[in-house]
């Protein structure tokens, strides 16, 4: 069975402000390339992952209905050397920024623990915000998505920072109508850090966005 890492989590901070989100029980944790580094001190569980996955997801689609505009991002990271997975939340409680000068809508997100402390950095660009399917590599440009796990500020350049743009990596987001005013995208990819020391494989991700 997939051992689960979790973190309670009562809030979610994005762009240094504090979100309306507050949702006990997101699962969040970090780890890149395979590394075992955890944040707090929850031990591992046995769990269900496809069902706490859906959960979660559940949870974090109701609270981003409840905002004005912003996005909420859930992935799920599998270990193959340990065969565990581990679930993230981001979120930004702004709309989507459409950045002319990269021809992309982008969503950056932070995810903190309960005490605040920043765990990590998403960034992700969409070439449009209409339902259809996005795809993004080194040699593909209709999607991008970063993930930097890190206690400070957002570096695209870190060599820690993993890439879809990256050699040997991609991301695939299908985007569709998600009810209650939202905009749903299923996420799978492979981010490979600027070094090449590791990577993160997204087994399973899901957005929501209210623009």
């Amino acid at each position: 069975m997939t051992r689960t890492t979790t973190h309670r989590a009562t809030a979610l901070r994005a762009r240094g402000l504090l979100t309306l989100l507050s949702i006990a029980g997101l699962v969040l944790a970090s780890a890149c390339g395979g590394s075992s580094t955890q944040h707090g001190s929850t031990t591992p569980e046995q769990a269900s992952s496809g069902s706490e996955f859906d959960s979660i997801a559940a949870r974090v689609r109701q609270g981003v209905s409840e905002w004005d505009e912003g996005s909420a991002i859930v992935l799920a990271f599998y270990k193959e050397a340990t065969g565990e997975e581990i679930h993230v939340v981001f979120a930004d409680p702004t709309a989507p920024l459409y950045r002319e000068d990269l021809g992309f809508w982008v969503i950056q997100g932070i995810a903190l623990d309960e005490s605040d402390d920043v765990l990590g950095h998403l960034l992700l660009g969409l070439r449009d915000l209409r339902p259809g399917e996005y795809y993004g590599s080194d040699q593909s440009n209709e999607a991008f998505l970063a993930v930097l796990f890190t206690e400070g500020d957002w570096d695209g350049q870190d060599p820690d920072a993993c890439w879809s743009v990256n050699p040997q990596s991609f991301v695939r987001f299908t985007l569709r109508e998600g009810g209650a005013g939202l905009l749903r995208g299923d996420i799978q990819g492979k981010l490979t850090a600027n070094d090449d020391s590791g990577y993160l494989s997204v087994s399973n991700g899901v957005i929501f966005i209210r623009r």
